[in-house]
């Protein structure tokens, strides 16, 4: 699982560095994607709480049949678009994956303990629906559906994320 979890990373590393990194606006007409990365790492390295996250998004283009769809749902629609035709709806698909991981403030045990957060982690798969109007609104819904337990595979990310050498600390075996 570890050769998994580095050609994993390194692959990630080397698409994100061959790929063009500029800003996206809110009405750009082409497809959008992202990625987005977070670890305690970089906030004090204590490994409690929320401890890592990683989501990859994509959005399409904006849909017609998916605008005229949103400007019937109440929260989306909006009357400006009657007065300034420039700042008229555009709606988009959105799908994203992602994990998230979670530990316990002391993770020198693997027990559970029950003042303290539990091990866990969540993967999941978002199906959603973002619509902007200019650049001066931006809404989004979005259903996530996922799991959690051994099915996240948070124990091999944590373990393989300790692995890379990034703390001193060996950890303790994870029990998610």
């Amino acid at each position: 699982m570890r050769i998994f979890f580095r050609i994993l990373v390194v692959s990630l590393i080397a698409l994100c560095l061959c790929h063009e990194a500029r800003p996206t606006y809110a009405n750009k007409t082409g497809h959008v994607c992202s990625a987005q990365f977070a670890n305690d790492f970089f906030g004090g390295d204590t490994d409690r709480h929320f401890t890592h996250g990683t989501r990859f998004s994509c959005l399409t283009k904006p849909i017609q049949w998916i605008t005229d769809a949103a400007n019937k749902l109440p929260w989306f629609n909006s009357e400006e678009a009657l007065i300034d035709p420039g700042n008229a709806l555009q709606a988009r698909a959105g799908i994203s994956i992602g994990q998230n991981i979670y530990t316990p403030e002391d993770i020198t045990s693997p027990q559970l303990i029950k003042e303290d957060r539990p091990y866990a982690g969540w993967l999941y798969l978002g199906l959603g629906l973002v619509a902007n109007q200019g650049s001066k609104r931006y809404d989004k819904i979005e259903l996530d559906i996922g799991v959690v337990g051994p099915w996240s595979f948070a124990k091999e990310v944590q373990t393989g994320w300790r692995s890379t050498g990034r703390s001193s600390d060996p950890g303790t075996p994870c029990s998610y």
